[in-house]
């Protein structure tokens, strides 16, 4: 529907999002990689509160945490951080990101605030690890100008934000163009994780990781559809209907999830 795979792997990370004490978040980081296959993962860099404590602490505290973190848990794992728009200037921010690249983030996600989008092209000149943005941006406009600035290395695109799969495609088009990764943003849920891995399976030319989360990589395994340990898409047997339908991945899951496990999974959550 969307002319064709241009790949049938793809990478994913864990949403882990916080800094927790080091035995706690190595063996956090083992049991996603033991029980769902997850060898990349994205953490806060925040060990001490920002806005509360001596900048120049802060910044020290979260070097050593990865530091530490890197050199305690398996070399293979992939770690990134999400900064979470806490720094409002340009040298704080470039400062942090630069203590932590000897240590080899995946990247740098999200340091400032999205609304000065000129900044991170500030910020990004000087800046020794992958700077990654774009989860609040709402078209390929701003993206657009986020490009020219050469304000990301990665972007990250919510299929939900920008209005669906035509204005991603779009996006990842000009992506493509300024030779910049493209990493799906999503938080949505189960029916934006299935319209992710359409993106990544079907039009992304140069891909990152696509973000997900425990509920999501649970629904990605019992439909199917999605084989976590060796990031595959698995391919079903063509049936007549699906021949005839032409429906996309996204679809196929939304009916899957609703029809078979909707229910289970609503009801845990109450609980």
């Amino acid at each position: 529907m969307l002319g064709g795979e241009v790949r049938d792997r793809i990478k994913v990370y864990a949403g882990v999002y916080t800094a927790s004490d080091l035995p706690t978040a190595k063996d956090e980081l083992d049991r996603l990689n033991s029980e769902w296959g997850f060898s990349a993962f994205k953490l806060s860099p925040w060990r001490l509160e920002p806005n509360s404590n001596r900048w120049g602490e802060v910044v020290r505290t979260s070097a050593e945490y990865f530091r530490q973190l890197r050199e305690s848990v398996n070399q293979d794992y992939e770690i990134a951080f999400d900064a979470q728009a806490k720094i409002f200037d340009v040298n704080s921010a470039r400062q942090l990101g630069n203590v932590l690249a000897p240590y080899d983030p995946l990247f740098y996600e999200e340091p400032l605030r999205p609304e000065n989008i000129e900044l991170y092209g500030e910020l990004n000149q000087g800046l020794n690890c992958a700077l990654a943005t774009g989860e609040s941006l709402y078209s390929r406009n701003e993206f657009l100008r986020l490009l020219q600035v050469k304000g990301a290395y990665l972007i990250q695109p919510d299929i939900c934000v920008v209005g669906g799969i035509s204005e991603m495609r779009r996006i990842a088009a000009l992506a493509e163009a300024y030779f910049v990764g493209v990493a799906p943003h999503n938080p949505m849920g189960p029916l934006a994780s299935g319209m992710g891995w359409d993106a990544d399976r079907l039009l992304l030319r140069r891909s990152g990781h696509l973000q997900s989360r425990r509920m999501q990589s649970e629904i990605m395994t019992q439909t199917t559809l999605i084989d976590l340990s060796r990031w595959t898409v698995r391919r079903q047997p063509p049936t007549r209907h699906r021949r005839q339908s032409g429906r996309c991945l996204a679809s196929r899951w939304a009916a899957g999830v609703l029809r078979a496990i909707g229910p289970r999974i609503w009801r845990r959550e109450r609980r």
